[in-house]
């Protein structure tokens, strides 16, 4: 043997002097534990106290957000309205009424028809009901203006005109106004403000 580390014959494996006595030395492996992976409860404790600060921020824009696009469907609901009536005088080649009625905040959209077309609104004769949609609308908005109430479409295209005017009852506008004018030479629904 010639010292420190030295390989001894006939037997296997390197072998170190400890103190007087031949020692076999262990492997070189690390016995240490592998690096830990993920988080520690600590860091996922103040990420979600970040996360909870961060949405406590953020809500009151996503219900502003929510309460607009409420607002946006309400205006397109009545368009939709006023073009079905529309298109009902003219397939039905006769005069066609949007009445429009209000209980609280519930509306109801009822399109009639007349039995024989006529050039007035609101002449005598026979009304057959074609359609009825009842939408309540969320506390904040009101439906008022000239065309609540009746407006008729007429055989040849032409209505008899209103104004649907949507708003928030408190007068403020931050989630929008909006007008729908049913223009009298077409009785297409013209909409602005939103």
């Amino acid at each position: 043997m010639k010292g420190r580390g030295a390989d001894i014959k006939g037997v296997g494996g390197r072998w170190v002097v400890v103190g007087s006595k031949y020692c076999r030395r262990l492997p070189t492996t690390d016995y240490r534990l592998p690096t830990q992976q993920g988080y520690t409860l600590l860091e996922l404790i103040i990420t979600m106290a970040i996360l909870g600060i961060a949405a406590r921020f953020m809500l009151p824009g996503i219900d502003d957000w929510q309460t607009k696009r409420s607002f946006r469907n309400l205006v397109a609901e009545v368009e939709q309205d006023i073009f079905g009536a529309r298109e009902q005088a003219e397939a039905l080649n006769t005069t066609t009424r949007l009445l429009t009625t209000r209980l609280g905040d519930s509306y109801t959209f009822t399109v009639f028809s007349s039995s024989v077309p006529t050039a007035v609104c609101n002449a005598a004769g026979v009304w057959n009901q074609v359609s009825t949609r009842t939408e309540t609308y969320p506390t904040r908005f009101e439906l008022t203006g000239a065309g609540v109430g009746n407006v008729c479409f007429y055989r040849d295209g032409t209505a008899s005109g209103g104004v649907y005017t949507f708003q928030q009852k408190d007068g403020g506008t931050q989630y929008g106004n909006a007008t729908i004018q049913v223009t009298v030479a077409t009785g297409a629904p013209d909409v602005s403000g939103l």
